[in-house]
């Protein structure tokens, strides 16, 4: 079985949040997490859910790989935090993508 990555993408939420305005925002001294944590910023979904942002870096990489996706044999989700139990965020990015019910397999 030959596995092969032929292209890649990557999608992050538009919001930023600075650690300074999260320090601000907790009433910590300035400078406490960033000496801790190392952290400058960080993205902070608002409006995007993780299918969207899946879905856009999923856009990203068939594109940089030149491949339609109706090519895929396999998608594989990795998430932190689930979207929901069943079905699974990759067969959810899967349909969104505008594939076919099992014209893939698609698991997290």
């Amino acid at each position: 079985m030959r596995i092969r990555i032929v292209g890649t993408g990557r999608a992050v939420p538009a919001e930023r949040l600075t650690t300074r305005a999260l320090e601000a925002k907790l009433s910590l001294a300035e400078g406490a997490l960033e000496a801790v944590t190392g952290v400058v910023e960080r993205y902070v979904c608002s409006a995007e859910s993780q299918i969207d942002l899946a879905c856009a870096a999923a856009a990203l990489a068939l594109a940089d790989a030149g491949v339609e996706p109706g090519a895929v044999d396999l998608i594989i989700g990795g998430c932190g935090v689930p979207y929901q139990p069943l079905p699974a965020t990759a067969p959810l990015g899967m349909q969104r993508l505008g594939m076919a019910d099992g014209a893939a397999a698609a698991f997290d």
